[in-house]
């Protein structure tokens, strides 16, 4: 049996720890949008109104989510992992509900993009209970992504 995942507030300090563990779809991901690991984690912790690192009970950080504020009405939520968070798949997608529910209780949407490319994300993204929008991509240096969204209050 896995043992328990704890969430903590992130600090700038744990960016070198993550950073060259992220999962290979998260690195590719990263590189579409002209990005890299240490980039992306920095501004995670830097831009987001809350940022919460992942830990396994022996102190392993094995993930990093948060969110941001477009506008008064739009959380714009995001998620980078390493491979370990692969023995977690009913915690993440448990965790993940209620982090996007509880945003969903102040904003009228959560939001973000995603890369066409990574069919594991798409997948996660759906479990959370969110609608992707097929239909009208996003083009970020000649690579496909999909705008994905959840509503809340009205």
């Amino acid at each position: 049996m896995a043992d328990r995942l704890k969430f903590k507030p992130s600090e700038l300090s744990e960016v070198a720890q993550l950073a060259p563990r992220l999962r290979a779809d998260d690195k590719e991901e990263l590189k579409a949008i002209g990005s890299d690991p240490v980039t992306s984690l920095t501004k995670g912790i830097q831009e987001s109104k809350e940022c919460i690192s992942v830990y396994t009970s022996k102190d392993l950080i094995i993930g990093m989510f948060g969110y941001s504020e477009l506008n008064k009405n739009i959380a714009v939520i995001w998620f980078l992992g390493s491979d370990e968070i692969e023995k977690y798949p009913l915690t993440f997608v448990k965790e993940g509900k209620k982090f996007i529910n509880r945003l969903l209780n102040k904003y009228e949407i959560a939001a973000n993009c995603v890369y066409g490319k990574n069919k594991t994300h798409i997948e996660y993204i759906k479990r959370l209970g969110c609608t992707i929008d097929y239909e009208n991509p996003v083009i970020v240096n000649q690579e496909i992504f999909f705008k994905f969204y959840k509503y809340g209050r009205k």
